[in-house]
């Protein structure tokens, strides 16, 4: 039997039968991915509060309505529900040019199901029944409506509460807790889920996880409704682990971050594993130590903790005290946090800032609310693909009160005593277990205020990731204000030793959400640069290196005479990857005195697997040995190559297979390069006066890579002419319509990824290159039969 309800004024689909179960399903309904079955079981779970474990998703201004775009279909399709009410859920739609500012009226409500429940528990609903909720024209908002245990048996009825995706129309007195809907966006399924908390969070007896009812949304298209600012459903597999955090490459730090690096490398330190490291359960503890903090578990209470502490910011930054913590699901680290104790301002190293500019991108920053205290989180995509979530805040010690304190930039925080917590992890639960517990801990010793308004604080256009190679400066943008124009202010140099110089110029944008700009540099090696968005008084304090060049040497038996880095001037070859500037040193050593050039900043590895060698110019007047270090060899066990001495500047050039470990010698295949070095060695008792010149290092491709020298394999893809300046063709072996062509350059990043179509012969394509960097790129090539193919060109600006 169906039935049309009579009850109130809402609108409805069509009819429905006698238990409430909509008689216009779609058929076939969905058969929902287990993955996103996965996805919401992690981002929703059961009894865990969305106010402590994922405050993100009601405090840091995410959606909570669904945007239109594009003119489209709009479905509804019922996952779960675990609700002990039988709730009616409906929708009403509106100008997003004027959105309403009152709740709608039952006139303006649309019912989509009657009876929220699920067979077998008041209902007939099963997991995949879709609705049609109708055709949207572009910029019309889409509301939804939790009639609470709406639902007498018979028909439809006001229920308990009336509760709504927009938070501004529900019953609470309390502001903070209002929302009763999150959002959660399943890229990878092209789907948003929807959950709702069904109950007045004013009640002792919510329970905060809304989970009560569980749908997901889709559209005609995923891209016709707007996902920019629903909150991500991406966890990472794994994070780094506190003992490699709490540094930034800041400027005057650089030879000293190098050299840390050289250290861990000599000593094997690898506190930074698990079975390096000393468990937190075992240990005994006094009331006054850092470590009281922090739990001995995670969210799940299962969670192993080991201590992972490094005396690093202690010996190379402002830290006079430090702890740091790891947490493991058996061998998996979860999560990880580190605490140090400054005095008179606050430690010098954000984790938001460095991680951006060493092959990760900054994919968000945020305002949230844990306890009742303002924070900044973000969310970082790491240069090996993991997402991890990050809140960082310090803690200004006061005589009476503590302020908690949270800023993006190191330069908005007020002088004086501080600790300073940096928390990220695989989950947002994971994260705010471990800042509940440190908030908890501080409030027992004295009393905790914050700063509500941390908005003003937080950048509306900021920087994702930058990138700078060959007088170029990348970046990536992130321009959630719209901005047309922000102002650039920057102080860079020339070298590791010339002085600063400052730089000042208006960026043009677009507009567009995402967006990339290059800049002309000329050739630097570092710089701190400032975003200014004058529109709200914000900006975006980064910093950016290069790879460093240093020396290494100890001065209980070497003397070093001169240390000279030269600017580069002359422009870079195109057919090789070429490191900038050059380096020369004299001294006398009787013991090992090092020259050494990192390719990429910080700790990262340059990506060498397209290259055979390489070659550099050099003058020595003594013979010496030429290092190779590698991520994936013990220092003791790094490629080497002796080489005699050069009175006149000569060019050397070695292939990989030509450098030998103490195990023998390789195959030339080194993957990944960490560092060069160039080491004299001398003897006790026999001193050597040195001097060493080395200039162009660079790594050389492993075959020429022009289209002229080499014969055509009519089942590859080959792209001509081969180097060009502004664009190529692609040749494919076989008919498609269209190719997907990814582009990356020799550091691993994403700067070409579209789809193309083919030619009228369908089997070729014209590619017409972005403003790249001059250099060898990557490509993988994939036809419309699923075909892939790899190769890589030269671009000659």
């Amino acid at each position: 039997m169906s039935i049309t309800s009579l009850g109130q004024n809402f609108n409805y689909l069509g009819t429905y039968s006698s238990n409430g179960t909509p008689d216009y399903l779609e058929s076939p309904g969905d058969n929902i991915p287990v993955s996103t079955l996965e996805l919401i079981n992690s981002a929703l779970p059961e009894t865990f509060q969305v106010p402590s474990y994922n405050p993100h998703y009601i405090t840091s201004g995410y959606d909570s309505d669904i945007f239109v775009n594009t003119t489209t279909d709009v479905y509804m399709t019922f996952v779960d529900e675990g609700a002990g009410f039988r709730n009616v859920l409906g929708f009403y739609s509106y100008d997003l040019n004027n959105p309403p500012s009152s709740a709608p009226a039952d006139e303006d409500i649309t019912i989509i199901f009657p009876n929220n429940s699920k067979l077998g528990s008041g209902g007939g609903l099963v997991a995949g029944d879709k609705v049609k909720l109708g055709t949207f024209t572009a910029g019309t908002g889409i509301g939804f409506v939790v009639l609470s245990n709406g639902w007498n048996g018979t028909q439809v009825t006001n229920g308990y509460w009336r509760l709504h995706s927009n938070p501004n129309f529900n019953p609470e007195s309390d502001i903070s807790k209002r929302h009763h809907n999150v959002l959660i966006k399943d890229d990878a399924n092209e789907l948003v889920i929807m959950g709702f908390e069904d109950i007045h969070r004013e009640h002792s007896w919510c329970d905060h996880d809304f989970n009560d009812a569980l749908y997901y949304i889709t559209a005609t298209e995923y891209t016709d409704i707007t996902t920019t600012n629903i909150v991500s459903s991406n966890t990472s597999t794994d994070v780094y682990s506190a003992n490699l955090g709490g540094f930034e490459s800041k400027g005057d730090l650089t030879g000293k971050m190098a050299l840390k690096n050289i250290n861990r490398l000599k000593f094997n330190n690898e506190a930074s594993s698990k079975r390096m490291q000393q468990s937190f359960a075992s240990r005994s503890r006094s009331s006054e130590e850092l470590a009281n903090y922090f739990p001995e578990h995670g969210m799940f209470e299962v969670e192993e903790a080991f201590i992972s502490t490094s005396l690093d910011p202690v010996n190379y930054s402002n830290a006079n005290d430090v702890f740091s913590i790891d947490y493991y699901l058996q061998e998996e680290r979860v999560s990880a946090a580190l605490l140090t104790v400054t005095e008179a301002r606050i430690y010098d190293h954000s984790k938001h800032i460095c991680d951006r500019l060493n092959g990760s991108v900054l994919q968000d920053v945020r305002p949230l609310m844990i306890k009742n205290h303002r924070m900044i989180f973000s969310i970082i995509e790491r240069d090996n693909g993991y997402i991890e979530y990050t809140i960082s805040f310090s803690v200004k010690k006061g005589e009476t009160e503590n302020e908690l304190v949270s800023r993006w930039n190191i330069g908005d925080y007020p002088e004086g005593d501080y600790l300073n917590f940096q928390i990220w992890g695989k989950s947002m639960g994971q994260v705010a277990f471990l800042v509940n517990h440190v908030i908890e801990q501080l409030e027992v010793e004295k009393e905790l205020t914050s700063d509500e308004d941390i908005e003003r604080y937080i950048p509306t256009v900021f920087v994702s990731s930058a990138v700078y190679r060959d007088q170029k400066l990348k970046i990536d943008f992130v321009n959630k204000s719209g901005n047309n124009e922000i102002t650039l202010n920057a102080n860079v140099r020339k070298t590791e030793q010339t002085d600063f110089y400052n730089i000042q110029m208006p960026i043009s944008l677009t507009g567009d959400f995402y967006e990339s700009v290059e800049i002309e540099t000329g050739f630097m090696f570092d710089g701190g640069f400032a975003l200014i968005n004058t529109d709200n008084n914000t900006s975006d304090n980064v910093y950016l290196a290069d790879g460093t060049w240093g020396i290494d040497y100890s001065s209980d038996n070497s003397i070093l005479n001169t240390y000279t880095v030269n600017e580069q001037t002359e422009d870079l070859s195109s057919d090789m990857y070429q490191l900038e500037r050059s380096a020369s040193i004299s001294g006398t050593t009787e013991g090992a005195f090092n020259l050494f050039r990192y390719p990429l900043p910080g700790d990262l590895s340059l990506n060498t697997q397209e290259f055979e060698g390489i070659q550099f110019y050099i003058k020595n007047n003594t013979p010496l040995t030429v290092s190779i270090v590698t991520p994936d060899l013990s220092w003791e066990d790094r490629w080497t190559f002796e080489l005699s001495e050069n009175d006149e500047e000569n060019l050397v050039s070695i292939n990989f297979d030509e450098f030998t470990s103490r195990n023998g010698a390789n195959d030339g295949t080194i993957n990944e390069v960490k560092m060069i070095m160039f080491s004299i060695q001398g003897e006790s008792g026999s001193p050597i006066d040195f001097s060493l010149d080395v200039k162009e290092i660079a790594f050389k491709p492993s075959a020429t890579l022009s289209t002229d020298d080499f014969t055509i394999d009519s089942n590859e893809v080959f792209n001509y002419p081969n180097p060009f300046n502004s664009s190529t063709t692609f040749i494919l072996p076989k008919e498609s319509n269209q190719i997907k062509l990814e582009v990356y350059d020799v550091l691993g990043r994403t700067v070409f990824n579209e789809y193309l179509p083919t030619s009228a012969d369908r089997k070729s394509v014209e590619y017409y290159s972005p403003t790249m960097v001059s250099g060898i790129y990557l490509y993988m090539l994939k036809d419309d039969q699923g075909n892939i193919f790899k190769g890589r060109f030269v671009l000659k600006n």
